[in-house]
């Protein structure tokens, strides 16, 4: 099974309702608003599938709980930094490679338009892992050079100007 395949399994949770005060006027700052905020993390669900273990799986009692703090912490100007957090706490905080955050102002302060709500969407991936230095004459793994910082690798390293 490839990275890919597992990515196509998700833990998700849809319509989380939250109150904050979120937003660039003063009055969604001062008053508050509702958000609705759907999360999905995406990872392989196979092991827990044939364990039946909660250990082998996301628990969306735990992303709940993150989730609601972080949008019910500090105010943010943008839905989009918010997004944006969000994102990145799911990231480091739950083993998925991949998530999908939406946030949705049901009562966006838009004069006279009608809609259900205005928001941002955003996917978001782990970074993939660095592949290590390889030795010039070889090509093989060369440990001893992905260790060095790239300003003390040897002048000619084909790796050096690697980010």
């Amino acid at each position: 099974m490839t990275l890919h395949d597992d990515a196509q399994d998700a833990v998700f949770l849809e319509g989380m309702r939250f109150y904050a005060f979120h937003g660039v006027n003063a009055a969604e700052q001062e008053l508050g608003q509702r958000f609705i905020v759907d999360v999905a993390l995406y990872t392989n669900l196979r092991p827990a599938g044939r364990s039946d273990d909660l250990a082998d799986t996301i628990n969306y009692s735990s992303v709940y709980k993150r989730v609601r703090a972080v949008v019910e912490g500090p105010p943010r100007r943008l839905i989009e930094t918010l997004a944006e957090d969000l994102a990145a706490m799911l990231l480091a905080e739950f083993p998925a490679q991949r998530v999908v955050v939406t946030v949705r102002k049901p009562e966006a302060p838009l004069r006279g338009a009608m809609l259900d709500a205005a928001g941002v969407r955003i996917d978001r991936r782990r970074p993939a892992a660095r592949r290590p230095a390889r030795h010039p004459g070889t090509g093989r793994p060369d440990v001893r050079r992905s260790l060095l910082r790239p300003e003390r690798r040897p002048r000619g390293d084909p790796e050096r100007d690697l980010p």
